[in-house]
């Protein structure tokens, strides 16, 4: 199994976890407009998976099991 060092953002610091996954072909970043309004009253965790975004793909492409 592979190792990955996966980019991610976090904001917001009360309430419940909220993790936005971004679709194919996307990042994080695709979240930017949304992460103010939901980190008033939730923490919000976005990471680029891997291969997408700031998260390079080292290796083969992960299964979704490695996901």
């Amino acid at each position: 199994m592979s190792t990955y060092n996966i980019h991610s953002l976090e904001s917001g610091a009360v309430g419940d976890v909220l993790l936005l996954l971004h679709g194919l072909s996307g990042s994080g970043r695709w979240w930017a407009r949304n992460i103010p309004g939901l980190a008033r009253e939730h923490r919000v965790m976005i990471p680029d998976l891997v291969g997408f975004g700031r998260t390079p793909l080292v290796g083969r492409v992960p299964g979704l099991p490695e996901m």
